[in-house]
Order: structure tokens, then sequence, then C-alpha cells
């Protein structure tokens, strides 16, 4: 019995190193330069600064994080950020919940976070040629988009997370914000690089 769950723990330890490393690949063939843990400690503090998200949220921070089933890689990196922010007591002064969900259509995410009053839809890598589609169908809604990948803040993704001399920088596209309810305080905007606005 003993030996049998030493095997258990080293066959999970070799599927969770694999799945990091599968992240890490999609991570560099995407340039997605900010890593995970990074990316969901600054996605809590931000959210905190959102002076919607209380009305948007409601008791509960919401969010889905989408992934690509097709692709190997974007599901396991969906995963580890999912542990990510797991691991965050509180998004803002609200407790939290995330859910994983590959991507089938935008239309289908649309119903999903209009039916189920989610906060935040995070994007993980393997979705560029969805992006468009998906900012169409989320625009109506009272939403914070994020993307892993910097460049998709200029087609129309409210948050990013870019990496400049080396120090982390969090990229919005404010034209996007404002159509989506997002309405960060001016003192973050004063520390983010601001696109679209």
């Amino acid at each position: 019995m003993e030996r049998s769950t030493s095997i258990l723990r080293l066959v999970a330890s070799v599927l969770v190193a694999l799945a990091i490393c599968l992240a890490r690949d999609v991570a560099r063939a995407e340039d997605i330069p900010v890593p995970i843990d990074l990316q969901a400690t600054l996605l809590a503090k931000v959210v905190g600064y959102d002076r919607n998200l209380a009305e948007r949220a409601g008791d509960r921070v919401r969010s889905v994080l989408i992934g690509n089933p097709s692709d190997p890689t974007s599901m396991p990196f969906v995963r580890q950020m999912r542990m990510a922010l797991g691991s965050i007591e509180t998004f803002g002064k609200l407790p939290h919940a995330e859910e994983i969900v590959e991507f089938t259509s935008a239309a289908v995410l649309r119903e999903k976070c209009r039916s189920e009053r989610i906060s935040i839809v995070y994007l993980g890598p393997g979705l560029r040629a969805d992006i468009e589609a998906i900012r169409d169908a989320l625009e109506p809604l009272s939403i914070l988009t994020v993307s892993a990948n910097p460049e998709d803040g200029s087609r129309g993704i409210v948050l990013g997370f870019d990496l400049v001399y080396g120090k982390p920088k969090l990229v919005v596209n404010l034209a996007q914000a404002r159509k989506q309810h997002v309405d960060l305080v001016a003192e973050v905007l004063k520390m983010m690089r601001v696109i679209g606005a």
C-alpha cells in the first residue's frame, strides 16, 4: 500500500512538472513575458482599483479562465493560472472563484458570462484567432477581459501584462475599458501603459 502511494505521488509530480514545462513552452511561443504567478498577483491587486467591481461582482468575484482545447499547451497554462489565483485570499476585498472553460465560441462565452455574473475573463494562450470575436461578444457587458499576451490589448482586450526593461508592466486599453464599464482609478492608470485612450 505504501509503495503504491509513493508511485502515485511520483506520477503526480511528473504530470505537474510536464504541465509546467508545456506552459513555459507556450509562453515562449506566444511571447508571454510575465510569469503566471506574477500575473495572478497583479490581477488580484488591479481589480481592487476598479470602481465598478462591487456592482459587477456582487458578493463574489467570479472569473472564467479560457483555454483552447485544440492547443496542447493552452489548457495546462490556464490550469496553472487557476492554481495561482486560488492561492490569493481576496480580489479587492471580495472573495473569488475561478472556473476553467474550454473555448467553443464567442457566443457561448458571452451567454455564460451574462447568465453567471462573471466579472473577469482571462484568456490563456492559443486564442489569437478568436480575440476579435471574443472582444465583440463581450463588449456590451460589464466585464474585465485580461490576456496573458500583451499584444492582445491593441486588439481590444482590456488588460494585459508586459515586461519593460525587465520589470512587469500592466497594459490597459482605456477605450475598451470604458466600453466594458471597467473604471480604474487614476493613480493606477499612471502606473500602466495606456493604449486606445
